[in-house]
C-alpha cells in the first residue's frame, strides 16, 4: 500500500467514526503528512461550533503543522 493509499485509508476511517459519533462538524477532516509519510497533524472542520469561514479543515490541519514544526 502506498502512502497515499494509506492517508485515505485512515481519513475515510476517521470520516466514518465521526458521521456515526454525531459529530457537528460534519464529513470534513484533513491530515498533513511529511516527506516519509508520517502524519505532521490533521484536524476537523470547525466553521460551525467556532462561527468562523476560515476554520476549514485543511486550514486546521495547516495551522496545527505550523505549530507542530514551529515556522
Amino acid at each position: 500500500m502506498t502512502v497515499d493509499e494509506e492517508m485515505i485509508r485512515r481519513l475515510q476511517a476517521t470520516l466514518l467514526a465521526k458521521i456515526r459519533g454525531g459529530d457537528p462538524c460534519g464529513p470534513f477532516y484533513a491530515v498533513v503528512v511529511d516527506g516519509q509519510g508520517a502524519v505532521v497533524a490533521e484536524s476537523a472542520n470547525s466553521v460551525v461550533p467556532s462561527q468562523c469561514s476560515h476554520n476549514h479543515a485543511e486550514m486546521n490541519a495547516l495551522a496545527l503543522a505550523e505549530k507542530a514544526l514551529g515556522s
